[in-house]
């Protein structure tokens, strides 16, 4: 559960689902495409072209992460997503490709192995 909370803080949903105010909303979606934007700068220093990929992939990342985030999902698979943020924090942010990605796989065997028999 600590983890779920570690992770609501980190793309900024604690804010959201305790409405306290929209500017600490805006100002935590700036900081989080800060974050996106430096951490394709460092990996791909002065290859412009793959910063731009890098920054669309990495939002189009986070925005299904939210999605999921936002569906309603078992203890189990809030643990998964809370798991997976944690394995693919960075210094500044998260990997949100490999956090999708992570939690994607978790929960593709996470099926497989609840299925009816």
């Amino acid at each position: 559960m600590r983890q779920w909370k570690i992770f609501l803080a980190a793309i900024g949903m604690a804010t959201i689902i305790a409405c306290p105010a929209l500017a600490a909303q805006n100002a935590k979606q700036r900081q989080e495409m800060t974050d996106i934007k430096s951490n394709c700068k460092d990996k791909w220093h002065t290859d412009y072209e793959m910063q731009d990929y890098c920054v669309r992939k990495q939002v189009q990342a986070l925005n299904d992460v939210v999605h999921i985030m936002n569906g309603h999902l078992s203890q189990d698979e809030k643990e998964m997503l809370a798991n997976c943020s944690v394995k693919w924090k960075q210094a500044a942010g998260a990997d949100w490709e490999m956090t999708r990605y992570c939690y994607r796989k978790q929960h593709a065997a996470y099926e497989r192995l609840n299925a009816s028999n």
